[in-house]
């Protein structure tokens, strides 16, 4: 996980640096496309950190020399606060 955290935040500075990868699979994750989270992760989102969000990007991984990007769904967090409670609650 952090190979794809350092790549994403290297290649998507959007994000900010407080961001977590998530799993398709993750027990908040309701649908990947579009990126949405469950219903009792949105409201808790909405509740703790309202400028948080789910998005899905592309990424090609560092030390995969000629890898195909893959796509990666993201939590991102406007301060480390944020992504310390999403991380306590969610992960």
């Amino acid at each position: 996980m952090i190979d794809i955290v350092k790549s994403l935040r290297e290649q998507h500075p959007d994000l900010g640096p407080y961001i977590v990868a998530l799993r398709a699979d993750s027990a908040v994750v309701a649908g990947v496309e579009p990126p949405e989270l469950t219903g009792e992760a949105r409201a808790w989102m909405d509740a703790h950190a309202p400028q948080g969000r789910l998005v899905r990007r592309m990424v090609r991984l560092h030390g995969s020399a000629g890898a195909e990007e893959r796509a990666i769904l993201v939590a991102a967090f406007p301060d480390a606060r944020a992504l310390s409670a999403f991380a306590l609650a969610w992960t």
